[in-house]
């Protein structure tokens, strides 16, 4: 089963997220986020103290998510595709082919004893585009995967064209896994609708 949840920042889609997961077994949380600031790190704490207690196994992955092994008895969870998508359209600039930055080596920041890993991309030789699909279509083969993802295109503001780049990036990447889905939610202030 494959389940899309969108919601604007801070709707409660992570949380409805992890409530889904719940009922299957073999939790693992794949956590897309990097520490690249204190907002970011906030952001971070505040979601390892969300499924602490929930029996959730973590692999901290900002890219490259094929090189990792997938069970297909695994109920995945992937918090979330804004940072996913980002991470793998600007990997080059953001070190990620060339391992993690010393702030990911700070043992302060990442001591978590149910993370399992933390992974990089190897070479960016496809486009973004590709990479992506790549790294979807692995977790799909998970027997249960619940995708996170943002609506980040009703402010109504322009943006300048790279912010747009990665915009519309987002936004086809939404919608393919949208294709895929079995069921779709909006969470609109903790409330989820179903859409599909």
């Amino acid at each position: 089963m494959i389940i899309l949840v969108i919601g604007g920042s801070a709707s409660g889609k992570s949380e409805y997220a992890e409530s889904r997961m719940m009922d299957w077994e073999n939790r693992v949380y794949f956590a897309t986020m990097l520490p690249y600031g204190r907002e970011s790190e906030r952001t971070i704490l505040r979601h390892r103290l969300l499924r602490k207690g929930k029996g959730f196994q973590t692999i901290e992955c900002g890219a490259g998510l094929t090189q990792i092994e997938i069970d297909p008895e695994q109920a995945i969870l992937l918090e979330d595709l804004p940072n996913l998508v980002a991470n793998e359209l600007y990997a080059e600039e953001n070190g990620l082919t060339d391992g993690w930055s010393d702030d990911l080596d700070n043992p302060d920041l990442w001591v978590d004893e149910s993370v399992l890993e933390m992974q990089t991309v190897d070479t960016v030789e496809e486009p973004p585009e590709e990479r992506i699909e790549a790294d979807l279509k692995h977790l799909m083969q998970a027997k249960h995967l619940v995708i996170v993802t943002g609506d980040i295109f009703a402010d109504g503001i322009d943006y300048d064209a790279e912010t747009e780049k990665y915009r519309k990036l987002l936004a086809r990447t939404n919608q393919w896994v949208a294709r895929y889905a079995d069921e779709v939610y909006e969470v609109i202030h903790g409330i989820p609708v179903k859409r599909k």
